[in-house]
């Protein structure tokens, strides 16, 4: 069976709240109280992210794309043990689509969302989440494809006084991946921390570009790359964290790590902090380099082959995403994907 198939038929079954998209039309949906969906007009999404012009370029292509847009509206505090699986699956040679999740007033929600790209689907997908004040929303974006696939994807938001984002992307996609996260934090004491693992092999090329942007005093923004590149792969990981001037108390960090597995694989790491203002807590740092040599030895004597050593070293460095998401399901489907990817 398809491996791809089998991961979203088992995530249909696995969450009793879910939105399912194919092509860009809505299949299905089953949402608890508090959760809405309905469509958009494209002239709204436009207006919905004017406010990241760095994004420009990817927006435009969604857009002659002519997605099919929806918003998406949390009204309640929802319990974090029913989380809301958002599925995306593409089968056509060009697919676009546009999501808005609009987080009201002291609300709250956990999201998962999953892209599957296959039997040739090019996807391009653009979703904004708007944290209205004192609201938290906990993000998780899962991407799966096969090697014949395109997969592009920007994902905004913007987050009010006393909101909370915390956002996880897992890419563990065959085919051409590009994806951008644009993060502004626009009221004082927003907070937004956004994790990417991806594994890239064979000859793959992955760009991943986070921004993270200070527009309010006291905020903070805390951005994390964790990346595996293999074969002949290219991996490219952009980080940027900027504070405006005025904006005091705010707070900026980035970590990338990576390691590089065969002499053709690579993997960049190119972190970049934008500071217009003294009173701050800045700093960045990166640490990309081969598999190490004496892991793998340490391991192969106590009677591993290398391939497994190899796997269980992967494992190690993209544990961030299992401390990060706590969902059972989650850390299962990681290591399907995982498995894949290594096999």
């Amino acid at each position: 069976m398809n491996p791809t198939t089998l991961t979203r038929s088992t995530l249909l079954e696995s969450y009793r709240h879910r939105i399912y998209f194919k092509d860009g039309q809505l299949i299905e949906s089953a949402l608890p109280e508090g959760v809405k969906i309905n469509p958009i007009d494209l002239g709204l999404a436009r207006t919905l992210v004017a406010d990241f012009p760095r994004e420009k370029a990817l927006l435009t292509l969604n857009y002659e794309a002519k997605p099919k847009a929806y918003s998406i509206e949390i009204t309640k505090l929802l319990d974090a043990k029913t989380p809301v699986l958002v599925l995306i699956e593409s089968k056509k040679d060009e697919d676009a689509i546009f999501l808005h999740y609009n987080v009201k007033t002291n609300s709250s929600i956990k999201l998962v969302e999953a892209h599957l790209a296959n039997d040739r689907g090019a996807l391009n997908m653009v979703s904004i989440a708007h944290l209205s004040p004192h609201s938290t929303m906990d993000y998780v974006s899962i991407s799966t494809s096969d090697e014949s696939n395109v997969l592009a994807n920007v994902a905004l938001a913007r987050v009010d006084a006393f909101a909370k984002l915390t956002h996880v992307a897992a890419n563990f996609t065959k085919s051409a991946t590009t994806k951008h996260v644009d993060i502004a934090l626009v009221g004082e004491q927003a907070h937004a921390s956004t994790t990417t693992v991806a594994f890239s092999h064979h000859d793959q090329e992955t760009l991943f570009k986070t921004n993270v942007e200070h527009f309010a005093p006291r905020s903070e923004g805390y951005i994390e790359h964790y990346g595996v590149a293999s074969g002949n792969a290219t991996m490219i990981f952009e980080g940027i964290g900027k504070i405006h001037k005025n904006m005091a108390k705010s707070i900026a960090k980035q970590s990338n790590r990576g390691i590089v597995i065969g002499a053709h694989a690579r993997l960049d790491a190119n972190p970049l902090l934008l500071i217009d203002e003294h009173d701050v807590e800045a700093g960045h740092g990166a640490a990309i380099g081969q598999i190490d040599e004496d892991q793998l030895y340490y391991l192969m004597s106590r009677g591993l082959r290398r391939r497994d050593a190899e796997t269980l070293i992967i494992k190690g460095y993209l544990a961030p995403l299992k401390k990060a998401v706590k969902e059972e399901k989650i850390h299962e489907l990681f290591d399907q994907l995982l498995a894949e990817k290594t096999r």
